[in-house]
């Protein structure tokens, strides 16, 4: 049985629209987009401090999709509430630096 394009964007857009939290990206990311389940802690270790501390606790990376799991979903909480800042954006750059770099593993995030 074919899953109505529309009934999918409508949970999805439910979802975003109550979004708090790790548990609808769960639900996003596992049930309705079908990516891989990781739910892998990963770490800050050697990350300067001003990254390090905007977070209140080490990234999840959540899913993976795409050939050889390439596209990846990551959860991080931050440690303030507060908007956006260059420091914000150190964290993401830290966290994409990390996977360009890769290991001899390519499904490998640590």
């Amino acid at each position: 049985m074919a899953v109505d394009q529309d009934d999918i964007r409508a949970d999805v857009l439910t979802l975003l629209q109550n979004f708090r939290g790790v548990e609808p990206m769960k639900e996003l990311f596992w049930s309705h987009l079908n990516y891989e389940r990781v739910n892998k802690p990963t770490t800050r270790r050697g990350w300067p401090g001003s990254a390090a501390e905007v977070l209140a606790d080490d990234p999840t990376l959540l899913a993976a999709s795409g050939q050889g799991g390439d596209f990846r979903v990551l959860y991080s909480r931050l440690a303030k509430d507060r908007p956006v800042s260059y420091t914000h954006l150190d964290v993401y750059k830290r966290q994409c630096r990390k996977r360009r770099r890769g290991t001899s593993d390519r499904n490998s995030w640590l």
